[in-house]
Order: C-alpha cells, then structure tokens, then sequence
C-alpha cells in the first residue's frame, strides 16, 4: 500500500497539502522519512529534521544508511520520538 492509497482510505483523497510528511518505521529496525525540508542535527544517536509545519527529533542507537534531499533511511534502534509544531503566527514553534 503506498501513501496516496493510505490517504484515500482515510478520506484525504489527493490532498498532498494535507500530509506534510510521511515517516514509517519498519519493525523498529528501519525508518523511512521522506518530505523533509532541511537537517538541522544528524549523529548517530539524534537527528533534526526540520519540515514544513513541525521539527521533529529522533533520538536512539542508529545510523543514517540513506540521506537524500528530501528523504533519509536509519537503520537501528529508535528510542525516542518527539515533535514541535510551528506557529503559524510568525514562525515560532509550539509543542
């Protein structure tokens, strides 16, 4: 099943400004994350990705296996996941 039939089953249709983002874990050993906008911190136990509407850190035992312009692959264990929403009053963020 891909993302745009995701989105019809839960009645987004084709509606790609709804879903900013798409991040899949796969059995906690890969994760996919794709509509990145910018990196701001990659290591092997934190990223930060910056996307259009929220900054999303995760952090845990792992290594970038793929970086692309707008996607990236890790490989290992995730231990944490956390997410600031931005304002839509000038930027600022909100969690």
């Amino acid at each position: 099943m891909f993302f745009s039939e995701i989105k019809k089953i839960v009645g987004l249709g084709n509606d790609n400004g709804a879903v900013k983002y798409n991040i899949v874990d796969f059995g906690g050993k890969i994760l996919y994350v794709d509509g990145i906008k910018r990196v701001l911190h990659i290591g092997s136990d934190r990223v930060v990705m910056e996307f259009v509407d929220a900054v999303v850190t995760l952090e845990g035992d792992f290594a970038v296996q793929l970086l692309e312009s707008d996607s990236l692959v890790i490989k290992g264990r995730v231990c944490s996941q956390s997410k600031e929403f931005k304002s839509r009053l000038g930027g600022e963020k909100r969690k």
